[in-house]
């Protein structure tokens, strides 16, 4: 009686395909596994078991075999289709691993670069002596947003009276420069508050000045600094008061040296006259 015959279809099928894989498969054994093999069920767990056979030999040869041994070992045992398949998973693979080594050397190139032009700007570029970023642009902006500010929203200190504004100015800490307001007040123009503005590398004071009749804002600001800290401007001289003007389509601004290390701004609607005529009759009283 054959050893086999008291086992279920399933386990004979499981028990055999070994045998019948490396063809020493007995005569007896051989009638019932092909009878099975008519079956769909059995026929794919015939398949099943050759390809899973197949993919563990892989995962050997790639634990003892270098790549040109599989290669040659595939090439005996497989047709002429399915070494045409793998030669194009191998072009492909090769070219996905050309493409992703290509861009990590263009990537470390480029860092490289990064570097090299960063390093350069910091050993070449000129050192700045106070202010650190671009006063002009900043400040104008700021002027025009805040008058556009009808809420009031940007001013931190909103009052009238100068008292209260230079308080709020002397009390305000983190300030390495000497902030003040333009008294007395410029005739037909009064205060409407101030605000400390924070750009983390420094921080400005500014007093907001308004005009009934103009209908128009004028900002004053201090700020660390020198004259030779701005862009290059003609210098403007009325009497013992030297300034730099700055004019643009939106606003017009002059600066000059309100103290040592502290400059001041005054931008506004007016003319650059009627804006040295300000700065003239009020003398910046400092908050300190």
């Amino acid at each position: 009686m054959p050893r086999t015959s008291h086992v279920s279809d399933q386990e004979f099928i499981m028990s055999c395909l070994h045998r019948y894989l490396n063809g020493d498969m007995a005569s007896d054994e051989s009638q019932r596994f092909h009878a099975l093999m008519q079956q769909s069920a059995y026929s794919k767990s015939v398949k099943d078991y050759q390809e899973k056979t197949g993919l563990l030999q892989l995962k050997f040869q790639d634990i003892r075999l270098n790549e040109a041994e599989r290669i040659s070992i595939q090439n005996k045992i497989s047709d002429a289709d399915t070494i045409m398949t793998l030669e194009k998973v191998r072009i492909s693979e090769l070219s996905s691993e050309v493409k992703a080594s290509d861009l990590y050397r263009k990537a470390i190139l480029l860092t490289i670069i990064a570097v090299v032009v960063w390093g350069g700007y910091t050993l070449l570029k000129p050192q700045s002596s106070g202010i650190m970023f671009d006063p002009l642009n900043a400040l104008t902006y700021e002027a025009l947003a805040m008058e556009e500010d009808s809420s009031g929203e940007r001013l931190y200190m909103p009052s009238s009276d100068p008292d209260e504004i230079i308080h709020y100015l002397k009390s305000t800490p983190g300030l390495n420069f000497s902030p003040g307001i333009l008294a007395p007040s410029p005739i037909g123009w009064s205060i409407e508050g101030s605000s400390v503005i924070d750009y983390e590398i420094l921080k400005i004071s500014v007093v907001q000045y308004k005009s009934e009749q103009r209908h128009e804002r004028m900002f004053f600001f201090n700020l660390p600094g020198n004259l030779k800290d701005l862009p290059e401007s003609r210098q403007g001289t009325s009497g013992t008061f030297h300034y730099q003007p700055y004019a643009s389509d939106k606003i017009n601004l002059i600066a000059w040296q309100h103290k040592a290390e502290t400059l001041a701004v005054l931008i506004g609607h007016q003319s650059i006259q009627d804006l040295v005529k300000i700065a003239e009759s009020s003398s910046e009283l400092p908050s300190d």
